[in-house]
């Protein structure tokens, strides 16, 4: 598994996933911080099993990318914490780590070549997936958006 780490994401999970049997690359190691989201996505659709990211895409440009290219076959997977203050809950290092290892199984059937699915959203306060975007989900939210 080879996962991009967008820069919301902690650097350090770069050193710490290998452990783990997963290979990532950090978008700041990589010398692409700031980068658009556009330019992002279309990478990690290329060269990557999937975007690892705190990113909900929310700005249009970013949003419209990011569904035409989980339409072209990209794997996001979002992981959402609520606090924002100090705190549990408020996606540390570690509770990011412990996140992505928990949803290892499911992060795995996402990136499958023959998956349907295209995007996880894991939420670290349950520690669970709390939502599944699948190619028809995909084509729905880009009808409505009328792209």
């Amino acid at each position: 598994m080879l996962l991009l780490l967008d820069e919301s994401v902690a650097l350090r999970l770069e050193s710490l996933l290998p452990q783990y049997g997963i290979s990532a690359s950090h978008v700041d190691t990589l010398e692409l911080s700031g980068a658009d989201d556009p330019f992002l996505l279309a990478l990690a659709r290329r060269e990557y099993d999937a975007i690892v990211t705190k990113d909900r895409y929310e700005k249009m440009d970013a949003r419209e990318a990011s569904l035409r290219e989980m339409r072209a076959g990209l794997r996001i997977v979002e992981l959402r914490f609520t606090r924002t203050a100090p705190g549990p809950g408020r996606g540390t290092r570690t509770e990011q780590l412990e996140l992505i290892l928990g949803n290892l199984e499911r992060i795995e059937e996402l990136i499958q070549p023959d998956s349907q699915l295209r995007k996880l959203v894991l939420n670290g306060s349950t520690g669970t997936v709390t939502r599944v975007m699948d190619v028809g989900d995909v084509a729905a939210e880009i009808a409505r958006l009328g792209l």
